[in-house]
């Protein structure tokens, strides 16, 4: 028997109770289309993306993981995330998002590559460079999409 297809924004929604529903699950959106993603993404929700970079630039000296907890706030989508794998920042992106991710379903655009269950940002030998082994994660890409109804992503689960 043939699989009723998902229909767009209900797919938004049953991402959200997915993540809600696995403390510590979490969501990556990688490679092109994030912008047009998110936006979709945040309308379907009703939300606000929250820039990451935005806030933690306005602070006075380089934040711990407390405080970049506290800027994040209750936000669901996160972007502009680049600003984590400053060294000076000195925090673990994926284990912020697996923190954060226990409280709250959360969202966050990649802005370096995923392949074979490994996250990267940067190049080797750059002080940027950073490299994560991924579990219980779903990678969203963008995708293209002829009609309104139709999911703008595909997922790809990391166990």
């Amino acid at each position: 028997m043939r699989q009723p297809r998902e229909r767009w924004p209900d797919a938004a929604h049953a991402l959200r109770d997915e993540l809600a529903g696995h403390p510590g699950r979490f969501a990556l959106i990688a490679g092109g289309g994030q912008e047009a993603l998110v936006e979709q993404l945040a309308s379907a929700l009703g939300t606000s993306p929250c820039s990451v970079g935005a806030r933690l630039a306005a602070a006075a000296s380089p934040p711990g993981e407390r405080e970049i907890m506290a800027i994040a706030g209750t936000a669901t989508l996160l972007v502009d995330c680049a600003i984590l794998f400053d060294p000076e920042v000195a925090i673990d992106p994926l284990a912020l998002f697996r923190t954060l991710a226990k409280r709250r379903p959360i969202i966050a655009v990649w802005p370096g590559t995923i392949e074979g269950g490994w996250a990267r940002y940067s190049q080797p030998g750059r002080r940027d460079h950073y490299e994560g082994q991924l579990a219980d994660v779903l990678v969203l890409r963008a995708r293209p999409t002829a009609f309104p109804d139709e999911v703008p992503y595909t997922v790809e689960r990391v166990n």
